[in-house]
């Protein structure tokens, strides 16, 4: 399946670029963080536990990472 960021879609899903409360994430592939510009990346596979965690999820939505409740604030 590709990853297409620009893609339109009304929840995340593969290729969405998601902040959280505490956190970003890219689904994509597993790289694990990635550091741009002083903000960590957890660039992180759908399949992966966390990714299955956001896959299908709204602002306003929370999830479960690291043992603590964020909440997706933001999503592209």
């Amino acid at each position: 399946r590709l990853i297409r960021p620009q893609a339109t879609r009304d929840r995340v899903g593969p290729g969405s670029l998601v902040q959280s409360t505490r956190h970003w994430f890219f689904l994509a592939i597993s790289v694990g963080p990635v550091v741009m510009e002083g903000t960590i990346y957890f660039v992180v596979s759908p399949q992966a536990p966390i990714g299955k965690s956001l896959v299908g999820k709204q602002v306003g939505d929370s999830f479960a990472f690291q043992g603590q409740t964020e909440i997706i604030t933001a999503w592209w």
